[in-house]
C-alpha cells in the first residue's frame, strides 16, 4: 500500500510542476476528476477485445491502473484545494 501512495503522491508532485497549484471551484474540481474517472473507463472497455492476447490485455491493465493514480491524485489535489481555500474566494470568485 505505501508503494501505491508513494505513486499517487508522485503524481500529485507531477500535476503540480505540470498545472502549479489549483484552487478550483469544486465544480471545475469534479469536472476534472470525472474526466480522468471517463479516461480510466476508457482504458478497462478497451481491454475488453484483448483478453485473449495477454501483452495487449496487460497494457490495457497497466493503463487502467496509470489513469486510476491519476485519479487518486486529482481526489487528493481536490482535497488540498478545498483545505487550503475554506472561506476563501476560488478562482472563479464563488
Amino acid at each position: 500500500m505505501k508503494d501505491i501512495i508513494g505513486e499517487v503522491l508522485e503524481e500529485c508532485s507531477i500535476q503540480e510542476e505540470y498545472w502549479g497549484i489549483q484552487n478550483h471551484h469544486p465544480e471545475k474540481w469534479m469536472n476534472i476528476l470525472m474526466e480522468e474517472v471517463g479516461e480510466a473507463s476508457k482504458a478497462v472497455l478497451e481491454s475488453f477485445p484483448f483478453i485473449g492476447d495477454q501483452i495487449k490485455f496487460k497494457y490495457w491493465l497497466s493503463e487502467y491502473r496509470d489513469e486510476l493514480i491519476q485519479v487518486a491524485a486529482v481526489a487528493i489535489s481536490a482535497i488540498d484545494s478545498l483545505d487550503r481555500n475554506e472561506g476563501k474566494e476560488t478562482e472563479n470568485g464563488k
